[in-house]
Formats: structure tokens, sequence, C-alpha cells
């Protein structure tokens, strides 16, 4: 136990184990445009209010409600269809929520790092109070100790 501990701390685990993992689904394109040959530091699986959910824009944090998308929803019979958000639509309308469609977050916020589009239909069909699982992942490109002692990538 102790020894498995410290090899974590020394040798994180990749992003890779996210992919790996049969009880959750991570969009690979989502995967290898920002988790791929990364270090996955810590996970946290949880459940989240929709209505707490966030995401970031340069910086600055806005609120689901406040997206182009959920106005989109708002104004659907309207406005011209959005082909790739109306298909996402039909396939939970259809099939439902697959509860393997984790939102990701970063650590410790409800900022969304994957599953926008998702939260923000469960937002609008659902209301701020429906609950979806999440998984809260702390993540980093490269790490100071395989710089300080590169024989640590080894063990």
């Amino acid at each position: 136990m102790f020894l498995s501990r410290l090899k974590s701390f020394f040798v994180p685990q990749t992003t890779d184990i996210l992919l790996e993992n049969k009880n959750i689904y991570v969009d690979k394109v989502f995967f290898n445009r920002c988790l791929k040959d990364k270090y996955l530091l810590d996970m946290k699986y949880g459940k989240v209010k929709v209505g707490l959910l966030q995401r970031q824009i340069d910086k600055k944090i806005y609120d689901l409600t406040d997206n182009d998308l959920y106005r989109y929803l708002q104004n659907r019979g309207k406005v011209a269809k959005n082909k790739s958000f109306e298909s996402l639509i039909k396939n939970i309308e259809k099939n439902g929520f697959d509860p393997k469609s984790v939102i990701i977050c970063k650590y410790k916020s409800n900022l969304i790092k994957d599953g926008q589009h998702r939260a923000i239909y469960l937002l609008y069909k659902y209301g701020p109070d429906y609950e979806v699982d999440t998984i809260h992942i702390r993540v980093k490109k490269s790490l100071w100790r395989f710089k300080i002692f590169p024989w640590l990538k080894k063990i």
C-alpha cells in the first residue's frame, strides 16, 4: 500500500487511464486535443447540479445560461437549426442521457472541460437543480520531478 502510494506520487498515471475506464465515456476528439500525453494527478467522481456548472472563455467565467446554445434552445423554432446540436438532442431524447457520458470539470471547480453541450441541454430540459455525474480532474503536461529526476519516468 505504502509503496503504491509512493510510486503514484513520483510517477502519476497518465490520462490514458480515462480512455481505459469502461464506466465512463471520454470523447476521443476532446482527449486528443486536451488530455493526451498529460499526467492525471487527481480525479474525483461526483454529482453536481447542472445550474452550478460554468464555462470559461478567455479567463472569464460564465454561467451556462449565458451561452449561444442556451439562447438557441430558448428560440429553437424561430432560428436556423444547429445541426450538430440538434443531433445530440435527438440522441438524448431517443436513448436517454447515458450515465457513462460524464461531464468533465476542472479539479476543485465546476468549470466544464468537456460536456458543455450536454450540460446546456440538460439545464434547459430539467432545470438548474438536475444533478449530473461529473469527474473533476487535475492534469499536468510536464512535472518538475521528471526534469530533476528523469529516471523516475522509467519506474
